[in-house]
């Protein structure tokens, strides 16, 4: 399999320009799910090396959770590209759910 031509060259800074951003993929049944990128987080764990963040994003209130598992995202302005994202109560109602999606990126040789 190809990689994405993007799958190797995320920055923090190309999501937080998507903050308030549709991103859509496909769930195992074939229906289109919709998230918007809620933040973008800096991961507490720091090394001079990598730039390590974290992409918060939430559904539609109503939409039922998806598994945690890897999707074919895509967004309008990166457009298409593979994400894992796994779910979490979203910090303001346990009742509530958010996804993340971890990135720690080599930045430096």
């Amino acid at each position: 399999m190809e990689p994405h031509k993007n799958q190797l060259n995320f920055r923090k800074q190309q999501f937080v320009e998507t903050v308030g951003q549709d991103y859509t993929f496909q769930n195992q049944e074939g229906k289109t799910i919709t998230l918007k990128l809620a933040s973008v987080e800096d991961s507490q764990y720091t090394h001079p090396k990598y730039e390590r963040f974290t992409l918060f994003l939430t559904p539609p209130e109503g939409e039922p959770a998806v598994e945690d598992n890897s999707y074919e995202f895509e967004n309008e302005t990166l457009g298409k590209f593979p994400l894992f994202i796994s779910g979490l109560p979203a910090f303001d109602s346990p009742e509530n759910y958010e996804y993340e999606a971890v990135f720690n990126c080599r930045i430096a040789k």
